[in-house]
């Protein structure tokens, strides 16, 4: 019976040999969600990568007849340069100062590039899509 007591642990230490981390146990959903999140962080960071890389590559569509008259790749520049930077700027400044008004900003940014968008992708005929779409393959799906 003594040698049964000496083995015998309380709640407390057989959890935390068990988890390595002490008394507080890491739940799944935890553990789930953190994965989640970096999974997520590295698809976001492929994409930018990739979208940058789109935007190296295909600057001379902007000397085409289509390019020109169209600006898929300033659309495409704006929205994956400027606007997470001017976001990241109002977002620092309204927490550094009392203008709480300043995030309204970002969201009304990424409407204009949503409606600008939208406008020129009606506007653009079957000609310039099938170009960029043979051409600039990357950035019109980037676009």
């Amino acid at each position: 019976q003594e040698r049964e007591r000496t083995f015998r642990r309380t709640d407390n230490e057989s959890r935390s040999s068990q988890d390595g981390l002490g008394s507080k146990p890491i739940s799944i959903a935890v553990m789930f969600a953190v994965c989640c999140a970096c999974i997520l962080f590295i698809f976001g960071l492929i994409y930018m990568v990739w979208a940058i890389w789109t935007l190296i590559t295909s600057i001379e569509s902007t000397t085409t007849a289509c390019g020109s008259r169209y600006n898929i790749w300033l659309l495409c520049l704006t929205v994956m340069i400027v606007v997470p930077v001017l976001g990241t700027l109002s977002a620092i400044i309204a927490a550094c100062t009392n203008l709480s008004g300043l995030t309204v900003v970002p969201p009304l940014v990424n409407l204009a590039m949503a409606i600008w968008g939208i406008m020129l992708w009606s506007s653009m005929g079957d000609p310039c899509m099938n170009f960029f779409e043979k051409r600039f393959w990357h950035l019109a799906l980037l676009f």
